[in-house]
């Protein structure tokens, strides 16, 4: 979560190799600590980096 973003700001970030879903992590506030994804890339041609409003909209969310 950027620190631009505001106090009711949430994302959650996916991770997909060729449109499958690699990687999901819980849902995260302003202020959590950055989370490592260790996910296998071998054989993927495709990558896809996605940041969601972990369904309660995007007010105030700002993510990198």
């Amino acid at each position: 979560m950027d620190t631009a973003a505001g106090q009711r700001a949430s994302v959650v970030f996916e991770i997909y190799g060729d449109d499958k879903l690699l990687f999901r992590s819980p849902k995260m506030n302003k202020g959590d600590l950055p989370r490592q994804a260790d996910v296998s890339l071998e054989g993927v041609k495709t990558l896809l980096l996605t940041v969601n409003d972990a369904g309660d909209g995007i007010t105030e969310d700002h993510a990198n």
